[in-house]
C-alpha cells in the first residue's frame, strides 16, 4: 500500500466519528432551532448513555443551550410581568451549571490527552458568572419551602462551582459570604433528611469560618450521636464547650452524656469548671445540683438550687431537686423500734420537718410542670402520706393507679 493510501486511511478513521456525531447531533441540533428544549434535553440524555458521545464537550454545549432556552423563556415572563414557572426556572438555571461543568471537565480531559484547546471555557465561564446569582436564589427557594432534597442539590452545586477551574483569573464572582452561608444550609437540609454522613461534607470549611463554627459543631455533634459515633460526639461538645463555654447546648449535652452512664462526679466536675467563668448561670447551676443530688450530697444540692431559684425563680426543675433531696433526707431516717422514747419522737419530729420542707417545693413544681405526673406524684403521695394529709394523699394515689394502667 502506498504512503497515500494508509494516509486516507488514517483520515477516513479520524474523520469517521466526527461524520457519525454529525449525524447523531442533527435531531438535538433540530430541537435547539425549534426552541424545543424539553425535546432538546431528551436527546443529548440518550446521547449522554451513549460511550461513543459521552465525554464530547460539544454534546455538553448543546445540553447548555437547550436550558438557556428554557431559562430565557421563564426569565421573559418575569419580565413581562406574567405568570412564571419557578421551579423550572430555577432547574433550568441549575441545568446550565450542570452542563456548563461537565463540558469544562471534558475540555480538560481533551487537552490533557488530545492537546486540543479550549473552547468553550471563556464563554462558560461569562455565563455561570451571570446566573450564579439565580442559582443563589433557586438554593433560598427551595429551602425555604423545606424541599430538602431539591435544596441540597442547589446548595451543593452553588458551593461546589465556586471553585470549579472553570473560573478565569479574576471572573469568579465575589460570593465567599453566600458560598459559607450554603455550606451551613447544606449540612442542615442533610441533618433534617437524616442524611447524617452528608452534615460532614463541607466540615473543614464550616469550621474555619468564626460565624458558623458554633452552630456547625451543633449539628456535627447532633449527627454524630444519631450516627453512634460516641467518640466523635464527645469531641465536638469538647470543642464546643472550649470555644463557647457560655453556649448552653455543648454543656447541656456533655452533661447529659455523663449523667447517663453514671459518670455524676465527672458531670459535677464539668459543672463546677463552668460555674467559675459564670457563676450565675442557671444551666450551670442546674447541672451542678442534679450532679450533686445523683451523688446523694443532698444538702449541697438544695443550697446550690436555691442559689439557682434566686437568680431565676421561674425555673421548675430546681423545685423538683429540692424536693426529692428532701425526700430522699427522710428515707435516710431511721424509726427505733420502740416507739415511746424520746429517740423515736425525735426522728418523727425529723421525718416531719423534711417532708413539711419538701412540699411547698414540689406543688410548686406540679404547678409549673401539671403534666409530669410521674415526676411529682410519687414524691407527693410520700410527702402527704408522711404529713397525714388525707385528702391530698388520697388524690396522689389515685393518680399513681391511673399511672400504673
Amino acid at each position: 500500500m502506498s504512503r497515500f493510501s494508509i494516509y486516507a486511511v488514517i483520515m477516513m478513521l479520524l474523520w469517521a466519528p466526527c461524520v457519525c456525531a454529525q449525524k447523531a447531533y442533527k435531531p438535538v441540533k433540530a430541537a435547539l432551532k425549534a426552541k424545543n428544549a424539553e425535546e432538546a434535553l431528551k436527546k443529548v440524555a440518550e446521547l449522554e448513555n451513549d460511550s461513543l458521545y459521552r465525554g464530547d464537550p460539544k454534546l455538553y454545549k448543546m445540553g447548555i443551550d437547550a436550558y438557556l432556552i428554557m431559562n430565557d423563556a421563564e426569565n421573559e415572563k418575569i419580565y413581562l410581568r406574567q405568570a412564571c414557572d419557578t421551579a423550572k426556572f430555577f432547574n433550568s438555571t441549575y441545568g446550565i451549571f450542570h452542563y456548563a461543568l461537565k463540558c469544562d471537565s471534558a475540555e480538560r480531559i481533551q487537552m490533557e490527552e488530545r492537546k486540543k484547546k479550549v473552547k468553550y471555557r471563556s464563554g462558560n465561564n461569562s455565563l455561570l458568572a451571570l446566573h450564579y446569582a439565580n442559582l443563589y436564589a433557586g438554593c433560598h427557594y427551595y429551602y425555604l419551602n423545606k424541599k430538602w432534597d431539591d435544596a441540597s442539590r442547589f446548595l451543593r452545586m452553588y458551593v461546589d462551582a465556586y471553585t470549579s477551574e472553570i473560573w478565569m483569573p479574576g471572573h469568579r464572582p465575589e460570593a465567599q459570604k453566600r458560598r459559607l452561608r450554603c455550606a451551613y444550609l447544606y449540612a442542615k437540609c442533610a441533618y433534617w433528611k437524616k442524611a447524617y454522613q452528608d452534615v460532614f461534607r463541607y466540615k473543614d470549611l464550616l469550621l474555619a469560618d468564626s460565624v458558623l463554627r458554633k452552630p456547625a459543631l451543633e449539628y456535627m455533634a447532633a449527627s454524630s450521636v444519631a450516627m453512634g459515633d460516641t467518640a466523635a460526639y464527645v469531641s465536638y461538645l469538647q470543642q464546643g464547650l472550649s470555644d463557647y463555654p457560655l453556649h448552653t447546648f455543648f454543656f447541656s449535652n456533655m452533661e447529659d452524656y455523663y449523667m447517663q452512664r453514671g459518670k455524676h462526679a465527672e458531670a459535677l466536675a464539668l459543672a463546677e469548671k463552668m460555674l467559675k467563668i459564670d457563676s450565675t448561670n442557671v444551666r450551670f447551676l442546674e447541672g451542678k445540683s442534679l450532679a450533686l443530688l445523683n451523688l446523694r450530697r443532698y444538702r449541697e444540692s438544695i443550697a446550690t438550687s436555691l442559689k439557682c431559684l434566686a437568680v431565676n425563680d421561674s425555673l421548675p426543675m430546681p423545685y423538683y431537686y429540692i424536693g426529692a433531696c428532701y425526700c430522699n433526707l427522710a428515707n435516710e431516717v431511721k424509726l427505733p423500734a420502740a416507739i415511746n422514747t424520746p429517740q423515736y419522737r425525735h426522728e418523727t419530729e425529723k421525718l416531719r420537718t423534711l417532708y413539711t420542707s419538701a412540699r411547698p417545693y414540689l406543688e410548686k413544681y406540679r404547678q409549673l410542670m401539671p403534666d409530669d405526673q410521674a415526676g411529682w406524684a410519687p414524691l407527693l403521695y410520700r410527702v402527704y402520706l408522711g404529713l397525714n394529709m388525707g385528702k391530698q394523699f388520697e388524690e396522689m394515689d389515685a393518680i399513681l393507679k391511673e399511672l400504673e394502667l
